[in-house]
């Protein structure tokens, strides 16, 4: 999967959600979780700037930009602790915008 072809697809789902169709950004990320398309497009990043947009988040997680457009981000949480890390605090927290999220692995 190139990163275009994934950003078109992504930006399809982007469109229909703001038409009206409630379940298409859940659709979306149900395709996108998926290993034959996320695999791919993980190899994709993993061959550009990843490192440059990749960091630790203040909540402990490793938080990766996938892909970074105008009207979406795709991105990839990674909770996995640092060895020797505190134990993050919980910071119970809204967002300004709508999205839609996958557990890949674990719970």
């Amino acid at each position: 999967m190139e990163l275009s072809t994934a950003a078109r697809e992504i930006a399809g789902c982007v469109a229909e959600y703001r038409a009206g169709n409630d379940s298409a950004l859940v659709g979306c990320v149900r395709r996108v979780a998926r290993p034959e398309y996320l695999g791919p497009l993980l190899g994709r990043t993993a061959e550009s700037d990843l490192p440059d947009r990749a960091y630790r988040h203040p909540n402990g997680f490793l938080k990766i930009v996938l892909i970074a457009e105008v009207e979406f981000q795709l991105r990839l949480h990674v909770w996995r602790p640092e060895p020797d890390s505190p134990v993050a605090t919980e910071n119970v927290h809204n967002h300004r915008w709508d999205f839609a999220s996958a557990v890949l692995v674990g719970g």
